[in-house]
């Protein structure tokens, strides 16, 4: 196929690339009877199956004459779609995602990445890795500019993307949270991003399994890289960088690097020795360092049979490791697109009030308030799975009565009594729900929040429709109107 993308929007593209997978990979039972090869050409980040990315190849046009070529390698990210797409800057595919992951820095992108990209490699459930088609993980480039990355998503538009954010525990790390969680920091003084949201390394070092740095105060992520694993991608680096050959890193061993464990993270351990080795206080840099972390996972992965004991084991500590971290992401993403979802549903309604009474100021008919009512119903339907069946309900049952109470249904071509009324019941739909919820939350515990019927009824920001479905006989709309009120 050449250019599927053309007329899709970002969502589409990425339901287009569900279809070419069941093409490839036909479930049982499926219409298909053999995987069908698919293959496409796009410029579209949208349309690059980033959890395989051994299926890109990228094509380079001559000029005149020179034909078109295959790039090798793949990796190098001045290349389009492949930067936006892997988000190694922040592009226009930022916040476009179904959930944002904010991390300090491309060091962390890197590694995420290519740790998930190995668990599943690994045949891991998707509850234990990411999918990299739904979360797109976007560095700040350091942990001091995350409150303003997730300021640009979340603290000046309507539409507010999900956003979960991955913080080391040093310095930095808290300080930025701190900043994420400052009441000054957001929309209406709210807090940018709330707590639940918001994840640091050390929060999990119980359940990981940590470097020996674990008595230091301060935790990173290469701090949950086995040691093992760590000094490999220290030898592989300094053999491409420095030329050096298998004898001249002999010296990287966990002896070498055990002094130093104690009071500092395993990077900056690291990087406190090596000038003892090499010429001129040599220092590695993280890029590279985490480039070598995952060349040694892949390597080691093909290669179990030739691994010792310690390798096996720290081979199979990353995966664990990585494992628990990616559970605990995917958990607060769930979360982070159904609190998306929700506001997105809120907003609907909101837009869909808000045009017919901009289209309709005065006065309208009653079958322009009818299709009004119908459209507000199907966005309920198209939510049900994402939120509570008891909230719908009540706002299913306050569509009810304003069919009702107005006569919508009864020739259909007048215009609608008491307009002006109307359009406040209107407006007040979309707070069923929630008072609903906040009702049945009183009555289990009475003590709690005395002062919400009060506070509800004097701003007249809502009113509860239930009660009005026990009256069987038809009254007349203004004592109606007084008894929802009341």
């Amino acid at each position: 196929m050449d250019e599927p993308d053309a007329y899709l929007s970002s969502q589409a593209q990425q339901d287009l690339l569900k279809i070419f997978n069941l093409f490839a990979n036909p479930e049982k039972g499926s219409h298909l009877e053999r995987p069908i090869q698919v293959v496409y050409v796009t410029h579209s980040p949208f349309l690059i199956d980033k959890n395989h990315a051994e299926r890109i190849r990228v094509l380079q046009k001559g000029n005149d004459d020179e034909g078109t070529r295959v790039v090798k390698n793949v990796a190098k990210n001045h290349y389009e779609p492949l930067r936006s797409s892997m988000g190694v800057y922040v592009s226009e595919t930022t916040f476009i995602g179904n959930c944002n992951l904010m991390v300090e820095g491309i060091t962390d992108q890197i590694l995420i990445a290519g740790a998930a990209t190995y668990l599943r490699s690994q045949g891991v459930s998707s509850l234990e890795t990411l999918d990299l088609n739904q979360i797109t993980i976007v560095p700040s480039g350091s942990a001091s500019h995350v409150p303003y990355l997730v300021y640009l998503a979340r603290g000046r538009d309507v539409e507010q993307p999900a956003v979960i954010v991955l913080l080391d525990s040093d310095e930095s790390g808290n300080n930025a949270k701190q900043q994420l969680l400052d009441k000054k920091g957001g929309q209406h003084r709210k807090p940018l991003l709330k707590e639940s949201f918001i994840l640091q390394i050390g929060d999990l070092k119980e359940q990981l399994k940590i470097v020996d740095s674990s008595t230091a105060e301060e935790l990173e992520i290469e701090d949950i890289i086995p040691l093992p694993i760590c000094l490999q991608a220290v030898k592989f680096y300094l053999q491409e960088f420095l030329g050096l050959g298998e004898h001249g890193v002999d010296f990287v061993t966990e002896n070498w690097l055990e002094e130093e464990l104690p009071d500092r993270s395993v990077f900056k351990a690291i990087n406190k020795k090596l000038p003892e080795k090499t010429e001129q206080g040599f220092q590695i840099e993280k890029v590279g360092f985490v480039r070598n972390i995952i060349k040694t996972v892949d390597e080691w992965s093909r290669e179990q049979s030739k691994l010792d004991e310690s390798q096996k084991k720290a081979l199979l500590e990353f995966k664990e490791n990585f494992i628990f971290l990616f559970k605990e992401l995917n958990h607060m993403q769930r979360r982070a697109q159904r609190e998306f979802t929700k506001e997105r549903l809120s907003q609907k309604i909101d837009r869909l009030i808000e045009s017919f009474i901009s289209d309709h100021p005065s006065s309208a008919k009653r079958e322009s308030a009818f299709t009004l009512l119908e459209e507000i119903e199907d966005t309920l339907n198209d939510n049900k799975e994402s939120h509570s069946a008891h909230e719908i309900h009540e706002i299913e049952n306050a569509i009810k009565n304003l069919r009702r109470d107005y006569n919508l249904e009864d020739e259909m071509g007048k215009s609608i009594d008491n307009y002006d009324q109307f359009k406040a019941d209107l407006k007040r739909i979309k707070y069923a729900g929630l008072l609903a919820v906040q009702e049945s939350s009183r009555q289990k515990n009475p003590e709690s929040e005395p002062n919400e019927d009060k506070l509800l009824t004097e701003n007249d920001s809502s009113t509860t429709s239930g009660e009005n479905e026990k009256e069987n006989t038809k009254i007349d709309n203004s004592k109606n109107t007084k008894k929802r009120l009341t």
